[in-house]
């Protein structure tokens, strides 16, 4: 009849903490010789609840320094509230999307990376496009006399041509 949702707020909306809680990826578990491995859990809803509690956790336990925190970051809840991944009837869909959304998160976050050292090159803090620029510029206004097949120093030869 009712069905109790405790999210953490560091997904910062209600599908994305939702499905992480319901679906642990990466567990680590002890089998009954000791042996440890590695196991995944779901939780998935036989209906959809008549009534729906969702609890944010707001303050976690800090357990370097034996404190709780508390967490005041938003998070976003839609208007309409649709539950449809989360039941039990649609998973072998649901699972088949989160593997495929897994997959190109992975590649956003290796895009963004590149992003990141392309728009500041190491630490420098320049962008990679206006470093090679740059030499290419002073390439140009260094070389001898003739080398770019005009007969004048520098000038707009092949390499200028490519840029």
């Amino acid at each position: 009849v009712f069905h109790q949702v405790l999210l953490d707020l560091w997904h910062q909306n209600l599908y994305d903490s939702w499905e992480a809680k319901n679906f642990d990826d990466d567990v680590d578990y002890t089998l009954e010789d000791g042996t440890k491995t590695k196991a995944s859990t779901e939780w998935w809803l036989r209906r959809k609840p008549q009534l729906l509690m969702i609890q944010l956790q707001r303050v976690v336990f800090n357990p370097k320094d034996m404190t709780q925190k508390k967490i005041s970051s938003l998070f976003h809840f839609d208007e309409t509230i649709f539950v449809d991944r989360f039941l039990l009837q649609n998973r072998e869909r649901t699972v088949a999307i989160r593997r495929s959304n897994k997959s190109l998160r992975k590649r956003k976050q290796k895009v963004e990376d590149s992003l990141k050292l392309f728009a500041s090159f190491g630490q420098s803090g320049v962008a990679l496009d206006r470093i090679l620029r740059l030499a290419a510029d002073f390439l140009l206004s260094n070389l001898p006399a003739g080398a770019n097949g005009d007969g004048a120093p520098g000038g707009s030869g092949a390499v200028a041509a490519a840029e």
